[in-house]
């Protein structure tokens, strides 16, 4: 049975929000695309792994910012066990019916990153309004997508039940809160406490609902994961740091 490989595509380092806890500067003059060659190159090359599948997951930056993402999906789908994408939601809004077609054909789920039900909250963590992504949402259930939720859980906004309340109402059957873990270019001081971590736990514990919710408090595991830079250079990570591996 052949063992999986996590791969992320950072199809664009650009995007429009600009969040508190977001270890990498946006880029907003100076924003890269992935040249779509050089990802058909890589992808390629995955898929001659003898001993391993790839999921494949197309994130940033803001991945819905590049115009034809749905090249991306469609190309990768030819190969990967799965692909999702990591978006913040904001372009939903203004893609055309033909290209939400293109990403309920090749993207098995999208991830949508959201911190905080409270509109003022929101625009405190992303520095962007609400508004936009819960219209995306609205769009996307009616396009029958499946979504789930991504918060990132700093000491602002812990609300286990206001998330899983609101996901309930837009009938939304994943989340997946990832704990903030600070790294040399973050504020450290937007860490939870440990008596937060409890809290929350207490809080799913008690949950009795069908919602697939998971709490991450690290993320993937020491070399777990690929990341493809947009640049198209391939890194191995951890919880705290990115080494960078020979280019294929």
């Amino acid at each position: 049975m052949k063992k999986v490989l996590k791969v992320f595509f950072e199809i664009t380092n650009y995007c429009n929000f600009n969040c508190i806890y977001c270890f990498a500067s946006p880029c907003k003059k100076n924003s890269i695309i992935m040249p779509f060659d050089r990802f058909q190159k890589i992808v390629n090359s995955l898929a001659t792994l003898e001993d391993w599948d790839f999921t494949a997951l197309l994130t940033g930056g803001e991945p819905l910012s590049v115009p034809n993402i749905c090249d991306y999906g469609k190309y990768v789908k030819k190969y990967a066990k799965k692909v999702t994408l990591g978006s913040n939601g904001s372009f939903v809004p203004t893609l055309k019916q033909e290209q939400l077609d293109n990403l309920k054909d090749t993207i098995e789920e999208i991830s949508i990153s959201f911190d905080a039900t409270n509109h003022e909250l929101f625009r405190k963590m992303t520095n962007h309004p609400v508004e936009p992504v819960l219209e995306a949402i609205d769009i996307l259930n009616k396009n029958k997508k499946k979504i789930k939720l991504t918060p990132v859980v700093t000491k602002y906004n812990i609300d286990f039940d206001g998330i899983v309340k609101f996901c309930e109402e837009k009938n939304i059957k994943k989340i997946r809160f990832y704990w903030f873990i600070p790294r040399e270019s973050n504020d450290h001081s937007l860490s939870p406490t440990e008596k937060d971590y409890e809290n929350m736990m207490n809080s799913f514990n008690n949950y009795k609902g069908d919602i697939d919710i998971k709490i991450n408090r690290y993320y993937e595991p020491p070399f777990a994961t690929l990341v493809v830079s947009p640049s198209g250079n391939i890194g191995l990570v951890t919880d705290l740091e990115r080494k960078n591996i020979e280019t294929i």
